[in-house]
């Protein structure tokens, strides 16, 4: 297979309201979306994200790298998809924006060669069939004021949702107020886990865990505790409270070798998997093995304001991925003032989406690239007809 052009658009995601965690507000996201067409005329689109406090790449970094490394894929005879991300990622590795470019170049080839060659991309990815009919999602309670977060609770309680990530501020007497309340308006068996977004302080931490555990003791799973580069703090916190909590690896983690040091050092029992910041399926499908093999444990999240795009990404990932504890996304319209794609990708009912949203080939139904290409404030084109 050979490509004829590749398209890059950047585009404004407005969402429906803020979004609060530990050291962020987003109220919209810049996101870059990429478009593969084949000497046959198939088209593939991609989608990409940036998180400087994760990667340490911003939409600038993607911009400058993105002409080369689609120039680099036009010329390539393309016979297994998973060898040519192989190669561009090896190439381009070390380079500003090489995560979230490669995520999206990763994407729409995934796509494009699901329909070029009629296959699922679930199926690609592991030739086994799924052994479940739905995927059940968690619900995320983000930092918000007191009545809008009592709303948004009695909404999670209507919708049978069964999991809910709430998002940490590091201060204890507030995180204890939250998941409090959450306790109060939510059956007793729902499954809270606590995400910290780097926002605890090595001098609180003792203080706050020993809290945590008196006050809630069936709230263990946490997520990032300290910031990104906390190794030492976070093996020492592991050792402290390692029987009582498992702390899992979210901004820490990108790499196989950030996994590696994650495991040698004790840190983490658990990775957060992230499409956009490992830079796509294929790197993320190869972190998610070596976790398995190093006896970590693994959840499927997502970064704020995903398209459908991503978010069938995750599913596709979720269908050919066993032994995830969680999984996180599909909000689609719920968060998103517009999305790529109609019908968005949302999940219903006890946080479930049946696997057969999942089209037989193709990440999902077709995007909405016109609508796109209205809407980019920034685009560029290479290849035979650029």
């Amino acid at each position: 297979m050979r490509l004829q052009n590749a398209e890059f658009l950047l585009v404004r995601v407005p969402l429906r309201f803020p979004v609060r965690h530990g050291s962020y507000v987003r109220r919209e996201n810049l996101t870059g979306f990429i478009a593969l067409k084949s000497d046959s005329g198939h088209v593939g689109c991609g989608e990409l994200l940036c998180r400087p406090y994760v990667t340490g790449e911003d939409m600038a970094d993607c911009e400058a790298l993105l002409p080369e490394m689609l120039r680099t894929l036009t010329r390539a005879e393309i016979e297994d998809p998973r060898r040519t991300i192989q190669d561009l990622s090896t190439f381009f590795q070390g380079r500003n924006g090489c995560f979230a470019a490669l995520c999206g170049v990763d994407l729409a080839l995934i796509d494009l060669w699901s329909h070029v060659h009629g296959i699922a991309v679930h199926s690609w990815l592991n030739a086994q069939a799924p052994t479940a009919r739905a995927i059940e999602y968690s619900a995320v309670c983000p930092l918000t004021s007191s009545f809008k977060s009592a709303l948004l609770h009695l909404r999670h309680r209507l919708m049978g949702m069964r999991q809910i990530k709430v998002k940490g501020c590091g201060a204890i007497e507030s995180d204890l107020k939250s998941l409090s309340q959450i306790r109060r308006w939510m059956p007793p068996d729902v499954d809270l886990r606590l995400d910290l977004n780097g926002s605890l302080t090595p001098a609180t931490a003792n203080d706050y865990f020993s809290r945590l555990a008196k006050h809630h003791p069936t709230v263990t799973w946490i997520e990032q505790p300290f910031s990104k580069d906390a190794w030492i703090q976070s093996a020492a916190l592991q050792r402290n409270f390692g029987e009582q909590f498992t702390f899992c690896a979210d901004e820490s983690v990108c790499t196989l070798e950030d996994l590696e040091r994650a495991a040698s050092t004790g840190a983490f029992r658990a990775i957060n998997l992230r499409i956009a910041k490992h830079g796509g399926l294929v790197a993320t499908q190869a972190i998610w093995r070596q976790a398995r093999q190093l006896g970590l444990a693994t959840q499927l999240g997502c970064l704020v304001g995903e398209t459908t795009l991503l978010a069938a990404a995750g599913l596709h990932l979720a269908a050919a991925t066993p032994h995830l504890r969680y999984h996180e996304g599909c909000f689609g319209r719920r968060l998103l003032a517009w999305d790529v794609v109609q019908p968005s990708l949302v999940f219903g009912y006890g946080g479930k989406v049946p696997l057969a949203r999942l089209p037989s080939s193709g990440l999902t139904s077709p995007i909405d690239l016109s609508g796109v290409r209205r809407r980019a404030i920034k685009s560029f084109a290479v290849g035979k007809n650029s």
